[in-house]
């Protein structure tokens, strides 16, 4: 088990928190609680081997109060052999949590005590090699998108043709976020999950904006596979908002370049002569200034 063998590496000696070689939970969960805030749902779930772990009794009310204050919900997740006791029940009672008491695959567990329905089956990347289909959150959703070819980045497209499938002047490697491209054993491309992007791009957006809510993203296809983008390689104007995403007016109405291609947020305003009305009396009807003042694009 992958879990399993990562804890197995966790030196404990040299950890922050420790007592006699014990790592002591009730440290840990005292700052992960003070770092909270109210104004958010917190879910903690401590892992631990019940051979190496201790709780200092002193504090465990301070914990339990703080938790419940503040709207944390302490989960446990350690083998046992016989039901919990003592302030390892008494914290997971008192915060509405939940014990599982195995180091096996606990996802389903966890998925359902935070969101309260079942995981659901998320189809992963093609693992054809040869495969130009792959997971993407464009304006349709989380989809399958079909490229004109494999990813190959620039000038390296066997067929020699940098592949464009949506003809708008940027090649599908620059409209990827190639940098955030991983390659297995064999050279073939991987694709991170939307979790593992969102914690290295932060803020930074790789999906069409606003085609699925940020609770959807984060319950359903948190851990779901995701080809990041700069711009929806399949169509030239992903957003929908009247921009073409590239360089080229693909559109025939003379726009090009959208600033945002992710995010439909441009608006055309047009101002003519006749959008001016006379004013009569003391202004003179005089409006000619205006039109040296405003140019709205």
């Amino acid at each position: 088990n992958e879990l399993e063998h990562k804890l197995a590496q966790i030196e404990i000696s040299v950890c922050d928190g420790t007592l006699n070689n014990y790592c002591v939970i009730t440290d840990a969960l005292d700052y992960a609680i003070g770092t909270s805030n109210s104004d958010y749902s917190y879910f903690i779930f401590t892992i631990y081997d019940q051979e190496s772990a201790v709780f200092e009794q002193n504090i465990a009310d301070e914990v339990v109060l703080n938790a419940a204050e503040n709207g944390v919900d302490i989960s446990v997740i350690t083998p046992a052999f016989e039901e919990l006791t003592g302030f390892q029940k008494y914290i997971v009672d008192d915060s509405c949590g939940i014990v599982i008491d195995t180091f096996s695959d606990f996802s389903d567990d966890v998925y359902m005590h935070i969101f309260g329905k079942d995981m659901p089956e998320v189809e992963n990347t093609p693992e054809n090699p040869d495969s130009n289909k792959y997971m993407a959150i464009v304006s349709a959703g989380y989809v399958e998108v079909e490229l004109a070819s494999k990813l190959y980045p620039d000038g390296a497209n066997p067929s020699g043709i940098d592949s464009d499938t949506d003809s708008d002047g940027i090649t599908d490697w620059n409209e990827v976020k190639n940098e955030m491209l991983r390659t297995d054993a064999n050279g073939e491309y991987t694709l991170l999950s939307v979790a593992e992007c969102v914690a290295i791009l932060g803020d930074v957006p790789f999906y069409v904006e606003g085609a699925l809510s940020d609770s959807e993203i984060k319950s359903t296809y948190w851990s779901a596979p995701i080809l990041p983008i700069n711009s929806d390689p399949t169509s030239a104007d992903g957003d929908g908002d009247g921009y073409a995403d590239g360089s080229v007016d693909v559109l025939g109405n003379g726009k090009i370049d959208d600033p945002n291609p992710l995010k439909s947020d441009v608006i055309s305003y047009s101002i003519n002569d006749q959008s001016f009305v006379n004013i009569q009396g003391a202004y003179c009807g005089h409006q000619s200034w205006i039109r040296s003042m405003i140019q709205i694009h």
